[in-house]
Order: structure tokens, then sequence, then C-alpha cells
């Protein structure tokens, strides 16, 4: 992904693709890893995009990645992340993915 400025004049009203591909895996006893997909914009290209753990905005970031470190174990999430152009139009979320922390037994 490159840095594209927005163009000067109308705004674009064009919303992003939605990112695919989402995948989301358990890093660890209280972490997921996600990464997905870009999205695309062809008017003024992909500034940041939002993810969303059960519905709730838990980070903007800039690029196809992101480390949850903020999970409990033994629950499921559902993630979805959309993208946001230059312009500040966000676009549809991804189809959802579940992940699943599990605790393992250290004896």
């Amino acid at each position: 992904y490159g840095v594209k400025l927005a163009p000067v004049g109308e705004p674009d009203a064009t919303a992003p693709t939605a990112p695919r591909n989402v995948s989301a895996t358990p890093a660890s006893d209280q972490g997921i890893d996600l990464s997905w997909s870009p999205a695309a914009d062809p008017d003024t290209g992909i500034a940041g995009y939002k993810v969303f753990r059960d519905g709730v905005h838990v980070a903007t970031v800039k690029g196809w990645s992101y480390s949850d470190a903020s999970v409990a174990e033994r629950r499921h999430y559902s993630y979805t992340v959309s993208a946001v152009n230059y312009h500040g139009v966000e676009g549809p979320r991804s189809t959802s993915k579940v992940s699943h922390i599990c605790h393992e037994n250290r004896y």
C-alpha cells in the first residue's frame, strides 16, 4: 500500500470495497492475530482499516494485519474489518471471522 493524496475538488462519495480473506488465528492464551487481503478504492486509495470485535470498533490500522492482545481465555470472538478511503468514506465490513481462545493446561 502506498501513500496517495486525495484529489482536490468534489469529495469522493464512492466507498472502498470490503477487505477479503479475513483470517483470525489464536496467537497465545490472550491474543488473536488478524490478517486480510486489501480493499480497493480507485478514486483516492485506502487510508486505513477499522477492526471490529463483536461489532465494537477496537482499532484503526494502516496495514493488512492487527494483533488483538485484549481478549480473554475460553471465549469466542467475531471479527470484521472495513476500509476507509482518503476522504473518510468507510466501506462495507468484511464477512465475519470467528476465533476461539483456548486455555491450555500446563502441568
